[in-house]
């Protein structure tokens, strides 16, 4: 009995020592890193456009010059930044290996145009081919060695440092956090599963993104929005577009600024389904084929909202039209590098 008293004092003690070294080793990175997780899904009924908010809006779309997208691995989600078809042409042309040892390089000099005396200011320049400097053949160059034989090798033994063992972890650690960072993870690594079921179970509701990545986080004062562009294609755009970014201050921030469409946005009936079966083609979507629908890039529905939140908390961005649901998280910290630094503490004391 006794013993499983103490087992029971124990447990709690050793998962709070973990935790606090697992901070600790947090302060040691560099940078700092989270993994952020959004989905945004899209309510299939259609709201009144006559309300006294005005939802359509028709004014330019810009996306900021700094916007950077997220490279998609094969089992995620990806970005739809569609290519121009000059750049998609250019990208086709095959590539010239260029021999160095037969390549001439033409000089140009200036020359004095004929009946025209020097210093009138009217010149012509003439190319002159530039002769290649052969190539000689020479044999490689032998260093004999030192007399009585080579010189001995030097192997230091160095003893086991906790420290340079605890900072080679570290830094390893970190250089694999910038190959995953940026990208959108696998779905496997998903956190807000549940939330996402029942969203699809739900009739009216329809999820336009799921998505997670790790990116280190910057200050408040200098935020990296990253591109969004999910959902079906809707003439020359997606039904989804925008940016988000997530800074660091006292709190962590979520900033989101997207744009919704939907073709026939913004005008009447306002009875007609739109959605995800309206943009197939299905049967069961109630419009007259003999409406004439107009550019969708002249209306959507702006989102623009910005979140103070915690770590690991779930929140909830709300909007007629569509709704977002996002959770961010410091990245785990493998058991093998809080141990190594557990070590570096025993040695300090």
């Amino acid at each position: 009995m006794i013993r499983n008293l103490i087992a029971i004092i124990t447990i709690p003690l050793a998962t709070s020592s973990f935790a606090a070294a697992k901070d600790d080793v947090e302060d040691w990175l560099s940078k700092n890193w989270y993994a952020t997780e959004v989905i945004v899904f899209q309510r299939g009924s259609v709201m009144e456009n006559s309300s006294v908010e005005k939802l359509v809006h028709r004014n330019v779309r810009r996306f900021p010059f700094e916007v950077r997208a997220l490279i998609p691995p094969p089992d995620a989600i990806g970005s739809f930044y569609s290519l121009d078809p000059l750049t998609e042409a250019m990208l086709d042309f095959p590539t010239v290996d260029i021999n160095l040892e037969t390549f001439s390089f033409l000089a140009f000099t200036k020359a004095p145009k004929e009946g025209k005396g020097p210093g009138d200011g009217r010149e012509n320049t003439v190319p002159k081919p530039l002769t290649p400097t052969p190539i000689v053949d020479r044999p490689p160059t032998v260093i004999e060695p030192a007399p009585g034989g080579p010189p001995p090798v030097i192997e230091p033994i160095l003893e086991p440092d906790p420290l340079l063992d605890f900072l080679a972890m570290l830094s390893s650690f970190e250089r694999s956090l910038d190959a995953r960072s940026y990208r959108w993870l696998p779905a496997s690594e998903l956190l807000l599963q549940t939330q996402a079921s029942k969203i699809e179970r739900h009739d009216d509701l329809h999820i336009l993104m799921h998505g997670r990545w790790i990116q280190p986080v910057p200050e408040r004062a200098r935020p990296e929005p990253l591109l969004v562009q999910q959902g079906a294609r809707v003439g020359n755009a997606r039904q989804l577009e925008g940016t988000m970014a997530v800074t660091l201050g006292r709190y962590l921030h979520f900033q989101t600024t997207l744009w919704y469409t939907e073709p026939a946005l913004g005008r009447l009936p306002v009875d007609i389904p739109l959605g995800e079966a309206f943009l197939s083609g299905s049967s069961s979507a109630r419009v007259d084929q003999a409406t004439t629908l107009p550019d969708p890039a002249t209306g959507y529905m702006l989102m623009s909202q910005s979140r103070r939140l915690r770590s690991t908390e779930v929140h909830y961005l709300d909007h007629p039209k569509i709704g977002v649901i996002v959770r961010i998280d410091p990245v785990t910290i493998p058991r093998e590098l809080v141990s190594a630094f557990e070590a570096l503490e025993e040695t300090d004391e």
